[in-house]
Parts: C-alpha cells; sequence; structure tokens
C-alpha cells in the first residue's frame, strides 16, 4: 500500500512525485490575499512528518499508514489562524472511509460533497470544495502521482476535517505541534492528505 501525505494551507495544496511502495507525499499551499501584484505569492506552509519520513523538498514518502505524527509549519511562523482544515484526498477507485479520524487536534474527516457531487475528477480542488484559495490547485497536482500508483484512479474523494483553530510552527521548528495522526483505518496506495 501507498500514501501520499500533502498539505493545504488556508486553503488548498500542491502536490510532488512519489512512486515508492508506502508514500506520503508532504507539499503546502495557502490561501492568501494581497494587494494585485505581478509577483507571485509564495506558499507559506511546509507539510512533514515525524516518523517514517524522507523529505524530498517535493514530498515526504513514508511507511507508516495510517500516517502518524506528520503536520504543517508556516513561514514566517509560528502563526495562528481561524481554522485548520485538513482533507484526505483517495483515489475513486478504492474503498475507503466512510470517514477518517485524526488525533493531534482532534476531528473527524468526512465525505465531501463537492461540487459538483461525486469524487473530484476535474478542475480545481478549491472550486470543488466550494472555497476560494489561492493557489487553486488543479487535479493535475495530483493525479498524475497517483496514477503512477494506481492506473485506474481517475479522480478522488476528498474528506474533510475542520480542526478548529491551531498555531503552525514556523519552518525552522517542525516535528513539534501540531502533530496529527490518523487514528481510524488505513489510507489506500495513492492517497493525499492536504491542510489550510
Amino acid at each position: 500500500m501507498s500514501k501520499l501525505l500533502s498539505t493545504r494551507a488556508k486553503k488548498l495544496a500542491g502536490a510532488g512525485v512519489a512512486s515508492i511502495p508506502l508514500v506520503m507525499a508532504v507539499a503546502s499551499a495557502s490561501a492568501q490575499t494581497a494587494a494585485p501584484t505581478t509577483t507571485p505569492l509564495m506558499d507559506p506552509l511546509h507539510g512533514y512528518c515525524a516518523v517514517g519520513c524522507m523529505d524530498n523538498g517535493t514530498n515526504s514518502p513514508t511507511s507508516s499508514n495510517p500516517p502518524i505524527n506528520f503536520g504543517f509549519t508556516i513561514s514566517p511562523g509560528p502563526a495562528s489562524g481561524s481554522e485548520y482544515m485538513v482533507d484526505i484526498l483517495t483515489p475513486d477507485n478504492k474503498a475507503a472511509g466512510p470517514s477518517f479520524t485524526l488525533t493531534g487536534p482532534s476531528g473527524t474527516a468526512t465525505l465531501a460533497t463537492g461540487i459538483p457531487p461525486g469524487p473530484w475528477t476535474s478542475g480545481f480542488l478549491d472550486a470543488y470544495l466550494g472555497i476560494s484559495a489561492s493557489p487553486a490547485n488543479a487535479i493535475g497536482a495530483y493525479l498524475p502521482s497517483t496514477q503512477a500508483l494506481d492506473p485506474g484512479a481517475t479522480g478522488f474523494n476528498v474528506y474533510a476535517a475542520d480542526l478548529g483553530p491551531i498555531t503552525l510552527q514556523g519552518s525552522s521548528n517542525p516535528n513539534v505541534s501540531p502533530l496529527e495522526n490518523i487514528t481510524s483505518g488505513v489510507l489506500p496506495q495513492g492517497s493525499y492528505i492536504v491542510a489550510s
């Protein structure tokens, strides 16, 4: 089994390619507000896992399934937000769920309805979730990596959890808090975890 752990920070995440037997890809993203500019906004989040991972700058393969002691840092940090959202993306051709229990801050990731209803198979994750995000990450940021591990996948079932307000540590202080764990169920090969 493989999984990819990725991050969605104030409102979405990009992802990288991983084709290791058990994979957790950690990437980052954010929803940022700024005056119009020609300079792209930099992504302030970075995902990590404290146990069984190897960060290659794009993703972090892991041997833990379910993932344990993973989280996100923010730059500059530490910084607090009004809510901490975690989404789990599982390949649409694999059985998963019906929900995933997280601890670290605690919550339950339940299957999102999506716009349009059903699996996320095209377009952008923010539009599918009915939010506004920057970057607005296209399915192409995720699906090719998943299809390298699971050629039958055509999209993702999206499980969402609102874990409430949280303080994320600065990028020089990973593996501290919050450290998340999935305590119910394993993730199918080619899954992602994203946070915002």
